[in-house]
């Protein structure tokens, strides 16, 4: 069923997408990044902020969730987002997740029981965006949300929990856990997978360091309850540059796999993700 309805894109074509993206990613930008906190619950938390230099007079912003065990200055090395913030003018927030289970690095309250985290991490977003409108005039219809793994995971939790707010979402090697997903508004997603993905498997199950009460969705069970959530076509109609895209939705649904992609971020996919963001502000209800 898998390979009749997604493509496989390798990884010489998914390198198309962009020209920006080579290790080590954004040794530039890193100098400008801002660390703040809020108070959450009681609880202090910390996030990290890239404004550019040419930070647009209403900005987008786009908040990127770190793997678990992972931290906000390694995401955005890894992503090179800061780089593509800077050509296009758009505020880039990286959230530390609340300390994992392993003691290194933070984590993500994904939701359901098996979730390393009890944080309330939505509540966390949702006083980040608030700490940073005071500061940076936020374009309202331009909020967007991506990450790897858990982060990616923790996306698709803000799309179902805050649709009102979040335009769309760009999971990376990630999948969806919410078995209850109403959102008030439609979200946008574009979903980036590896075929060899090991930890969260394309098509489902453990994977490596998965946890022995927790069996990982595959991607496409999520993709397949949003574009119902978006009311797209019953099947994904058009192909382009080897992703696929549903089609009649009131917000876009794509799905790009790349052949032989590990779990991992894959070279070209923050140019790829910025397009897609740059090309869906948040529609009315």
């Amino acid at each position: 069923m898998l390979k009749s309805s997604v493509a496989r894109v390798g990884p010489a074509a998914f390198a198309l997408f962009a020209t920006l993206l080579t290790w080590p990613f954004g040794a530039r930008s890193q100098e400008a990044l801002q660390e703040r906190s809020v108070v959450v619950g009681g609880t202090q938390r910390s996030y990290t902020v890239h404004v550019p230099a040419n930070m647009a007079s209403r900005a987008p912003v786009v908040l990127v969730f770190h793997g678990g065990g992972g931290r906000p200055e390694a995401i955005a090395r890894r992503t090179g987002m800061n780089d593509v913030a800077d050509q296009n003018g758009f505020v880039v927030v990286y959230p530390a997740g609340a300390e994992a289970p392993s003691g290194r690095g933070g984590t993500w309250n994904i939701g359901g029981s098996s979730s390393p985290s009890s944080a309330n991490d939505v509540a966390f977003v949702q006083a980040i965006l608030a700490d940073l409108g005071r500061s940076v005039p936020i374009d309202q219809s331009r909020i967007f949300a991506t990450g790897i793994s858990m982060g990616g995971v923790f996306s698709y939790r803000l799309a179902c929990e805050m649709s009102s707010t979040f335009a769309a979402i760009a999971p990376v090697a990630a999948t969806m856990v919410e078995s209850s997903c109403r959102p008030q508004s439609p979200v946008a997603v574009l979903h980036i997978h590896g075929t060899d993905d090991e930890r969260i498997p394309i098509n489902g199950g453990r994977g490596s360091m998965t946890a022995t009460n927790r069996a990982w969705p595959a991607p496409m069970t999520g993709l397949t309850q949003w574009s119902r959530l978006d009311g797209c076509a019953a099947q994904p109609s058009s192909n382009t540059d080897g992703c696929t895209t549903y089609s009649q939705c009131r917000a876009t649904v794509e799905y790009c796999v790349v052949n032989g992609g590990s779990h991992t971020w894959p070279a070209g996919a923050t140019e790829r993700i910025w397009q897609f963001f740059a090309a869906h502000p948040k529609q009315a209800g």
